[in-house]
């Protein structure tokens, strides 16, 4: 006989998340609620997740948003100003000439958490601040 999967409500696993940040041991909580461990680290990943796709989205719409009403005005792509800070871009273009490496040095450090981008639609842009201040880009 199969045995019945049991459902948990977002109450229960938010309860749960909640207990697992106050306390030390994962295992033990999971027994006392009579959930299995994994699941409770599914929750606790889940919940993560939630927060950090949020607020990026949040943070993606607004820059959309600024981006499209700079475009209508006639302000160059790469000059944006962004809820009151005045933040500037660089190109994929433009990063390699200014610090004088390659393309494919570029991508590698793309790859590798150095440099992040942030994409919109078909464009790459850097912000000026993370290349000129980047402490693990000077040699």
């Amino acid at each position: 006989m199969k045995q019945q999967r049991k459902m948990y409500d977002s109450v229960f696993k938010q309860k749960a998340v909640e207990l697992s940040q106050e306390r030390s041991n994962i295992s033990e909580l999971a027994r006392e609620l009579g959930i299995r461990v994994t699941l409770l680290y599914k929750c606790c990943i889940e919940k993560k997740m939630f927060i950090i796709t949020h607020v990026w989205l949040r943070e993606l719409f607004t820059f959309k948003l600024e981006l499209n009403r700079q475009r209508s005005m006639g302000s160059p792509l790469n000059r944006l100003t962004i809820t009151g800070e005045d933040t500037e871009y660089l190109t994929r273009e433009e990063v390699p000439r200014v610090l004088n490496v390659t393309v494919q040095t570029l991508n590698n450090w793309r790859r590798e958490g150095v440099l992040n981008p942030i994409k919109i639609g078909g464009r790459v842009l850097y912000r000026k601040e993370d290349v000129y201040n980047n402490s693990r880009l000077v040699a």
